[in-house]
C-alpha cells in the first residue's frame, strides 16, 4: 500500500489525507521563510512552514513546491526539496521538506496569510510556532539528522478535533 513520491520519501495513500510542509532557508541557514497560520483554527496566529494538501495523484515533493509557489511567488526546483520529517496523526499525514537558496529573500505573501523571512531563533520557534516547529527546523538545519518521524497526538488540545 505504500508508493514512492520521490527519492527519500513514502507515503501512505488511501489511508490519510496527505499534505506537504516546506521551510525555505537562506544559504547559511540562519533565517527562514514562514508563514502566520489564519486557518485551520489549531494553527491561527501561529507560524509553520509554507504548505498545504496534495492533490489527487501529486507526489509530496512535487506539492511543497507548487504550495510554495502559490503562497510566495517563488519557485525553488523539485530536486532541491530535501525530507526531513514526517508527522501523522488520526487521518492526515504531513511532509516536511527543507530547501537552502538566496531566493528566500524574494518570498512575499501572496495569499491572506502574512509570509516573512525570519531569524532561526528557537525561543521565538517555540513561543509563537506550530507545535513540533523547532524539532522540525532543527533537523532541517542537520543534513546528517535521518528524517524525523513524529505521531502527534490526537487527545492533545491543541489538535482535539
Amino acid at each position: 500500500m505504500a508508493t514512492g513520491s520521490g527519492a527519500g520519501w513514502t507515503t501512505r495513500t488511501g489511508i490519510m489525507t496527505q499534505y506537504a510542509l516546506g521551510f525555505l532557508f537562506t544559504p547559511d541557514g540562519k533565517q527562514v521563510v514562514l508563514i502566520r497560520k489564519n486557518r485551520p483554527a489549531n494553527l491561527a496566529g501561529k507560524l509553520n512552514g509554507i504548505g498545504g494538501q496534495l492533490g489527487p495523484g501529486e507526489s509530496a515533493r512535487a506539492g511543497v513546491g507548487r504550495e510554495f509557489l502559490e503562497a510566495t511567488g517563488v519557485s525553488i526546483p523539485r530536486q532541491e526539496w530535501r525530507p526531513v520529517a514526517r508527522l501523522w496523526g488520526k487521518g492526515y499525514e504531513i511532509a516536511g521538506f527543507c530547501a537552502f537558496s538566496e531566493a528566500a529573500a524574494r518570498c512575499t505573501s501572496k495569499t491572506d496569510e502574512e509570509v516573512a523571512l525570519l531569524p532561526v531563533r528557537y525561543d521565538l520557534l517555540r513561543s509563537e510556532g506550530a507545535m513540533g516547529l523547532s524539532w522540525v527546523i532543527a533537523a532541517a538545519l542537520d543534513p546528517n539528522k535521518p528524517i524525523l518521524d513524529i505521531r502527534v497526538r490526537a487527545d492533545e488540545p491543541e489538535w482535539a478535533e
